[in-house]
């Protein structure tokens, strides 16, 4: 008996291992294709989507900036080969209505290479990104200090700290009263109250303060000391008392008793004293602390004086003294702002733009404000190395501030308002991240 021929099944075999061949060329191919071309989507929605959230930051038009990057990476959204969708605020999930963040979906439609022998539809590629603009600084108080001995908020008095607008955080580890409330009359509220270490409230706290939260940094700490002054202030008739400041610098020391109106010009100054009524009215400019009177005082008004102005920023060196404010005195500091047209600080002054008063943060003398004294002001507390005491028995202590200190005290009977109003306040710093 005959055996049949194989050769006619070795050309089958043949095409059968071709076909294979061709399906793995096909896979390997389309497959590295679609692969590249999600991640050329993916890459293309988290450029957009940070675009979008940069121009949130910016004021700007967040849906035009998004879909200009998402042009410059080959996806027009024409609504054949590729569509864009911008979300803003999110319509759902954890952060739905939340305008902090956008979200950008790109899908992008191509033909398949080899594939298309075996399947005759289109493949669909699509990827999401969702990327925040966040304001780095949500406190409107800030305790820097992080010792865990040293209370970072204090009102041992029965006073009231009310913060409007914004949220109070004490870097402090102590373990029982980073935020310390001593007295049951005392009330401190605020949008939140954060902490590193313990509490301790025997007054009302509202919310209730949130313990173990983590460390805030500094969040002035790139803006840099102004120039040194290097000539004195502009003597006005008044103020005639020169003065060599500890730094080395000529400066002027004015020092007045008695009701009378003394205009002071920005400049350098040894100290600046005033008592029994005396009225301080300044000039808009950068006032350069750089020395201390007889009493070791940089800022020392009693005795129902006052100190005015706006368009002012008060820059405490490490040479000056302490500022010292009791007796009746009364302060209403304001600082420039950058839309004020021809104000002293645009241009390259532009980084002092709502900064009020500004410690230097190798200053750790202490900053007081008691015994009946008021302050009025508007604009950036910033005392990064020392303490600010508002301990007093006023009626009210209004800040349209932002409030950076190493710690805080309020002592007596002080009422301490602050409306926290970001317009008003030295920039806070923006952080721009990719959440999904």
């Amino acid at each position: 008996m005959k055996k049949k021929p194989e050769s006619g099944q070795i050309v089958i075999l043949l095409v059968l291992m071709l076909v294979g061949m061709m399906g793995l060329v096909a896979l390997a191919v389309d497959g590295g294709q679609l692969f590249a071309e999600k991640r050329t989507v993916q890459n293309a929605a988290d450029n957009a989507a940070m675009a979008g959230a940069q121009a949130i930051c910016r004021g700007t038009d967040h849906d035009s900036a998004a879909l200009a990057s998402a042009l410059s990476n080959g996806f027009d959204n024409d609504g054949i080969r590729n569509t864009v969708t911008i979300n803003h605020p999110l319509a759902s999930g954890p952060n739905a209505g939340d305008d902090e963040y956008i979200e950008v979906m790109i899908e992008s439609v191509r033909e398949p290479f080899f594939a298309q022998l075996v399947y005759a539809g289109e493949f669909e590629v699509t990827s999401r990104a969702v990327a925040r603009c966040r304001e780095s600084y949500d406190y409107a108080v800030l305790a820097l200090t992080p010792r865990n001995d040293v209370r970072g908020l204090e009102v041992v008095g029965s006073g009231n700290l009310m913060v409007n607008d914004g949220g109070i955080m004490s870097n402090s580890t102590h373990p029982t009263q980073a935020v310390f409330v001593q007295d049951s009359h005392a009330t401190v509220t605020a949008e939140v109250i954060h902490t590193q270490g313990g509490v301790s409230c025997a007054g009302i706290c509202n919310p209730p303060p949130e313990a173990g939260m983590p460390y805030v940094a500094d969040p002035l700490a790139a803006i840099p000391p102004p120039p040194v002054q290097l000539k004195p202030a502009q003597s006005t008739p008044d103020v005639s008392s020169t003065c060599t400041t500890v730094g080395g610098h000529p400066g002027l020391a004015p020092n007045f008793s008695g009701t009378k109106t003394i205009t002071l010009n920005p400049g350098m100054y040894c100290s600046i004293r005033g008592d029994s009524g005396v009225r301080y009215v300044l000039n808009p400019g950068i006032y350069y602390i750089d020395g201390y009177n007889s009493g070791g005082y940089g800022i020392e008004v009693k005795g129902n004086s006052s100190i005015t102005g706006s368009g002012i920023m008060i820059y405490m060196s490490p040479n000056a003294g302490r500022v010292y404010m009791y007796g009746n005195a009364n302060v209403g500091i304001s600082a420039c702002k950058s839309t004020d047209v021809g104000a002293w600080c645009v241009g390259s002054n532009l980084l002092y733009s709502g900064m009020m008063f500004y410690a230097d943060r190798s200053y750790a003398r202490s900053v007081s404000m008691i015994g009946n004294a008021q302050w009025d002001a508007t604009g950036t507390i910033y005392a990064a190395g020392s303490p600010l005491d508002l301990s007093g028995n006023t009626a009210v202590t209004s800040l349209s501030s932002m409030v950076v200190a190493n710690v805080l005290r309020l002592g007596g009977d002080s009422n301490v308002v602050v409306n926290y109003d970001p317009g008003l306040n030295v920039i806070s710093p923006t952080t721009l991240s990719l959440i999904e």
